[in-house]
C-alpha cells in the first residue's frame, strides 16, 4: 500500500525559498525581524499603506481513496486545523506611480512554523500614463479566474484549473486601456521563474480583456519555448515543441446571480506520451474547464456552485503518485487523466473584517490510460475565517 500526502501542485511550481519561524537560523531571524520592522515603519511613515489578511480552516479530509485495483491509495491528512494562508501588503503611491511588495504566509509541516516570502509573493513598480501603463518586478499572473489570495476566492481554497495555470511572473507587463478595454503584453523570464534560466528562452504573453455592468470577457495566450530534446517523442529524440497556454473568460452579472465561465487548453513540451500498451503516441493537449454561478442571499452572505474537470494533465498529485510509486524514468508521461470537483460553498461577512466560509467538494479522479485504473471518488471540505486589515 502507498500512502501520497496532499500536496499543492501549484505551489510546487514556484521557488521554495522562504523564511521560517521557530527553530531558525540567526541568519533567518534578520530577515524576519527586517520584514517586521518594514511593516511597522510603513505604518507611521506618510504614505505608505499596510493591509494584509490571515485564512484560517479546519479542514475535513476523505483519507484513503482506491484509483488503482487492489493497491494503490491516495491518502490525505485526517481532520485538522490550518494556518491556510496569509499575507503582508506594503503600498507606496506617488502620484501615477506605486510600489508594491506582498509578503505571503504558508504553514510548514514542521511543528509550529510558518513560511514568509516563499510562494505567492510579489514586489514591483507600477505606473499609469493616461491610457498606457506598465508594470515590473514579480507580480500575479493575469491568467485564470481565480486570485491567489484568500480574500479574492468565494471557496475556502482554489479549485482543479488554478492549478493548470502561473501564479506569478518575473518581468514586465505593458497595458492600454480604453473604456472597458484593456490589453497586455507580458514578457517575463521563462516558466514563471523568479531567476531566468541559463539557455532558456524568456516568455511572451498577451491578453485582451473587455467589461462592462454586466458582462466580461478575455482571452490570453502564453507562449515559451525550452531548450533540448524531448526524449520520449523517438529512439533519436527531437527538439522540445512550445509551451503554450490558452486563456479564456466570459461572465455576466444579472442582478444577484453572477455566472462565470474558463477554458484553458496548455499545449505540453513533450511530443509523446505512452498508451496503456507502454507504446508511444501523440501527446494530448492539456484541457480544464470552469464553471461558476453565485447567487447573493443579501449584502453580506451568498451561495456558489463550481465545477471544473481537467483531462491529460501529468503534474497532478495522483498521476505523480503512480509515476513515482512505479519508479518511472524522468519525464514519463501518460494520456488520459481526468479529474473533476463539483463545489457547493457559502461565504457571508462579519463586521466587515471577518468574512466566514464553508464548501463541500465532491471529487473524482482517473490517473491515465493505462492498466488495473479505475474511476475513484472522495469527498472533503472545509469551513475557514479569514480576517483582513
Amino acid at each position: 500500500m502507498l500512502v501520497v500526502k496532499e500536496h499543492s501542485l501549484r505551489a510546487t511550481r514556484q521557488s521554495t525559498r522562504g523564511i521560517e519561524l521557530g527553530q531558525i537560523r540567526n541568519k533567518q531571524w534578520m530577515l524576519v525581524t527586517l520584514a517586521l520592522g518594514m511593516a511597522s515603519i510603513a505604518s507611521a511613515a506618510d504614505g505608505i499603506m499596510t493591509k494584509g489578511y490571515v485564512d484560517v480552516q479546519y479542514r475535513v479530509e476523505r483519507g484513503s481513496v482506491e484509483v488503482i485495483e487492489q493497491g494503490f491509495l491516495r491518502n490525505t491528512a485526517k481532520n485538522h486545523f490550518a494556518v491556510q494562508s496569509g499575507a503582508l501588503y506594503l503600498t507606496k503611491a506617488d502620484g501615477d506611480m506605486k510600489f508594491f511588495l506582498d509578503l505571503p504566509v504558508v504553514q510548514n509541516a514542521a511543528p509550529g512554523t510558518l513560511t514568509i516570502g516563499a510562494m505567492q509573493a510579489q514586489a514591483y513598480i507600477e505606473e499609469t500614463m493616461g491610457a498606457f501603463g506598465y508594470k515590473v518586478g514579480q507580480f500575479d499572473t493575469i491568467y485564470g479566474f481565480e486570485s491567489n489570495d484568500s480574500p479574492d476566492l468565494f471557496f475556502t481554497t482554489q479549485g482543479l484549473v488554478y492549478g493548470l495555470l502561473p501564479v506569478t511572473h518575473t518581468g514586465l507587463i505593458l497595458n492600454y486601456g480604453m473604456g472597458g478595454l484593456n490589453l497586455s503584453l507580458l514578457y517575463a523570464n521563462e516558466n514563471q521563474k523568479g531567476t531566468q534560466t541559463v539557455g532558456q528562452a524568456p516568455e511572451l504573453g498577451v491578453k485582451a480583456a473587455w467589461a462592462d455592468s454586466s458582462y466580461r470577457a478575455s482571452i490570453g495566450v502564453l507562449m515559451n519555448r525550452d531548450e533540448g530534446k524531448d526524449a520520449t517523442a523517438s529512439a533519436a529524440n527531437t527538439d522540445y515543441k512550445s509551451d503554450q497556454i490558452m486563456d479564456v473568460l466570459l461572465g455576466g452579472t444579472f442582478d444577484k446571480l453572477k455566472v462565470d465561465l474558463g477554458y484553458d487548453v496548455l499545449t505540453k513540451k513533450t511530443s509523446r506520451a505512452l498508451n496503456a500498451a507502454g507504446a508511444l503516441e501523440d501527446h494530448k493537449p492539456v484541457t480544464g474547464m470552469l464553471v461558476q454561478a453565485s447567487y447573493d442571499l443579501d449584502d453580506k452572505s451568498a451561495v456558489a456552485l463550481r465545477y471544473e474537470a481537467t483531462a491529460n494533465d501529468n503534474s497532478n498529485q495522483f498521476t505523480q503518485a503512480y509515476l513515482t510509486a512505479i519508479a518511472a524514468p524522468a519525464g514519463t508521461e501518460y494520456n488520459g487523466s481526468a479529474l473533476t470537483r463539483t463545489s457547493l460553498g457559502y461565504k457571508c461577512t462579519h463586521k466587515a473584517n471577518l468574512i466566514g466560509k464553508a464548501d463541500l467538494n465532491m471529487n473524482t479522479v482517473k490517473i491515465a490510460d493505462i492498466t488495473n485504473v479505475k474511476t475513484a471518488s472522495y469527498v472533503d471540505g472545509a469551513v475557514s475565517l479569514t480576517y483582513t486589515f
